[in-house]
């Protein structure tokens, strides 16, 4: 997906994932920005729950970690 000036999801993933030092963290959010990039093109509302579905992966994960270090 290309926005109105060029700038492509990739560009946005590859600059900001680097970011994310747990890989099970960094493809639910490049899931998540790709369903909220696309979400107007495509699919609208459900592309909308489907990245509020990856971020909520993420804060889950986060959570059962943080439980197991307690």
């Amino acid at each position: 997906y290309i926005g109105e000036h060029g700038l492509e999801v990739e560009e946005v993933l590859r600059n900001f994932l680097t970011r994310y030092t747990n890989s099970y963290e960094a493809h639910r959010i490049a899931s998540a920005i790709e369903y909220l990039l696309r979400s107007p093109l495509k699919n609208g509302t459900e592309d909308l729950r489907k990245a509020k579905r990856n971020i909520e992966q993420v804060l889950e994960y986060r959570e059962n970690e943080d439980a197991k270090n307690g």
